[in-house]
């Protein structure tokens, strides 16, 4: 683990950190009720190969904004505030869960900057993408707020599988409870309400999407086969990156050394 250095990205100050400068660029981007910490298995099997800058969303981890709501636009922003601060001008992006949202917005903002485009289990939750209407916005959000920490357990207990370990669910849960509120809901409001076919009309750089075996469905394949290259994951949830740490790196390394 390398010290945290911080960017300041309009009302935003990030946290973020680079491990293993010199070799490819790799940026990896955490989903919400998470932090950077998330890769930090991951990591152990990318370098020294690939260099990797993780950073701390708004309300996640260490990073902090004065704003009284974040979109996904403001956080795409943040990863390129990351990325000036850190020397770094073009590198492979992954996304996991709403990182997916995120890295997608920053590689239709920034197409230079962007060697390839990563979802790590994200864009084939078709209650989340495309773009939702107010009323399934407002529905999915006031669980959230009547009661969070249900509505946390509910989200967990969706997004594993039979196999997955008792102790990444309470890691999840523990993340997740952590996060700065009602901050983080404006998070998810804004991820409800952000066009993801919009954002990937615009994107130039390859995509590749690697999901999780079990949870992703026919019907997501189906929509989304004719923008991105699937790879699916067997024996991993949604937390891939904290089920199966060396699985998640070779999928990755292999994405990125397929350009």
């Amino acid at each position: 683990m390398t010290e945290s250095t911080f960017a300041t990205s309009g009302t935003d100050t990030i946290a973020y950190e680079v491990t293993a400068p010199g070799g490819i660029p790799v940026v990896l981007i955490h989903g919400w009720g998470s932090s950077r910490r998330d890769w930090d298995g991951v990591i152990q099997h990318l370098v020294p190969e690939f260099t990797v800058l993780t950073l701390d969303l708004p309300a996640h981890g260490e990073s902090t904004t004065s704003a009284e709501s974040v979109t996904i636009v403001q956080m795409a922003d943040d990863v390129a505030a990351a990325m000036d601060a850190a020397g770094i001008d073009r590198a492979a992006i992954v996304g996991h869960s709403m990182g997916g949202a995120i890295a997608a917005e920053f590689a239709a903002r920034y197409p230079a900057r962007a060697s390839v485009l990563i979802g790590a289990d994200t864009w084939h939750y078709l209650q989340l993408y495309p773009k939702q209407d107010e009323a399934g916005v407002d529905a999915f959000a006031s669980s959230f707020a009547v009661d969070f920490p249900a509505s946390v357990d509910a989200l967990v207990e969706m997004s594993s599988i039979p196999s997955t370990p008792d102790e990444v669910k309470d890691e999840v849960r523990k993340s997740t409870l952590a996060v700065d509120l009602p901050l983080a809901l404006t998070e998810l409001v804004d991820l409800l309400r952000w066009d993801l076919d919009g954002a990937l009309a615009r994107v130039t750089a390859p995509i590749v999407s690697l999901v999780s075996d079990e949870l992703v469905s026919d019907e997501a394949i189906d929509q989304y086969s004719n923008r991105m290259r699937f790879v699916r994951f067997p024996g991993v949830s949604h937390y891939l990156e904290l089920e199966d740490p060396e699985g998640t790196a070779r999928h990755l390394a292999s994405a990125v050394r397929g350009l």
